[in-house]
């Protein structure tokens, strides 16, 4: 097969269908453009998303804050009470 063939090949047999069940690609959107709803609906959080839990601090002592918090985090790592922490971040 040459490269062209093996292309549509590809495309009418992993290319998106119609989800009526007509087999034909969806005429609104080209295969490379995605629906801004869906591309925002990805970005907001999910039941199974990580809490946010800000913290106030002195300006100017984000860094050293967060630093603290790491410390804690890695002195409980073994203990039962151990903090579930996925991140820290600081705005600079």
């Amino acid at each position: 097969m040459d490269p062209v063939e093996l292309e549509k090949y590809f495309k009418d047999r992993y290319g998106r269908k119609d989800p009526r069940g007509r087999g034909e690609h969806d005429d609104d959107y080209d295969d490379d453009q995605v629906p801004d709803e869906i591309t925002q609906q990805s970005l907001l959080p999910d039941v199974k998303s990580p809490n946010l839990w800000p913290v106030k601090c002195r300006i100017g002592e984000e860094r050293q804050t967060a630093l603290l918090l790491m410390r804690k985090f890695l002195a409980l790592e073994n203990d039962e009470k151990a903090l579930q922490i996925k991140s820290v971040i600081v705005k600079e």
